[in-house]
């Protein structure tokens, strides 16, 4: 599950999720984020942590990936089929 969430402080939410486990990228691709993609840990525990050191969440937003594209997702590196040269010149 990906979780976008918007909050103030992203310098201490990030190590905070970081530290229990999850992943966390910036949506933009850079700090500061307009919004940070969460893997690894549930809604519950992330609004947990950002309460318990009194960060506010704008908000927290569960997604969950279509079956395709979990699976491409699995297989991005798999190759079907691998093209050999034979020894002639081209």
């Amino acid at each position: 599950m990906t979780l976008p969430c918007r909050c103030g402080g992203d310098q201490v939410v990030v190590p905070l999720l970081r530290y229990e486990g999850a992943t966390v990228d910036y949506a933009s691709g850079r700090s500061p984020a307009d919004a940070l993609l969460v893997r690894g840990l549930d809604a519950k525990r992330i609004g947990e942590l950002a309460g318990q050191n009194g960060l506010w969440l704008h908000e927290l937003a569960p997604q969950r990936v279509s079956l395709q594209e979990a699976f491409m997702e699995l297989t991005a590196d798999a190759v079907e089929y691998r093209v050999t040269h034979s020894g002639g010149a081209a």
